[in-house]
């Protein structure tokens, strides 16, 4: 059962809106990781553009939240922080959206290969070409 601490209520205090859309992006996505309970602190790895930890405490009765990417080093409730807890409020049962909030488009992400076949095509280096080019850099 979630813990009083950890609301949606509380989580949509603590995000801007633009933040919070873009966590909810990542909840429905699945970028959350498998997650761990000790005592207050719940914690996962969410994998967006590169995986980052983040863990959520109950302190003193307030949200507390750490994450290693830029944003919530700077000390600021981050778009992974707001996937964390929303996918945590759903795992404890709590329903977290309502059926109209849930259709909220997705935002496609962009594999790596995808942008050096976009960078290649842009420049008009065929992808044949290429990969010799590689294989003699590596």
């Amino acid at each position: 059962m979630p813990s009083p601490h950890i609301s949606l209520d509380a989580i949509r205090a603590l995000a801007s809106e633009k933040t919070f859309a873009r966590g909810m992006a990542y909840f429905h996505e699945g970028a959350v990781g498998t997650i761990d309970e000790d005592g207050d602190t719940i914690s996962a790895t969410v994998t967006g553009t590169h995986p980052y930890h983040v863990e959520l405490t109950n302190c003193d009765g307030e949200l507390d939240y750490d994450c290693t990417c830029p944003v919530g080093e700077d000390g600021e409730f981050c778009k992974h922080a707001v996937a964390l807890g929303l996918a945590w409020l759903e795992n404890g049962g709590e329903e977290v959206f309502h059926a109209d909030e849930s259709k909220t488009p997705k935002k496609k992400r962009v594999s790596k290969s995808d942008m050096l076949r976009k960078y290649l095509g842009k420049h008009r280096i065929s992808i044949r070409n290429s990969e010799r080019f590689f294989r003699h850099i590596v």
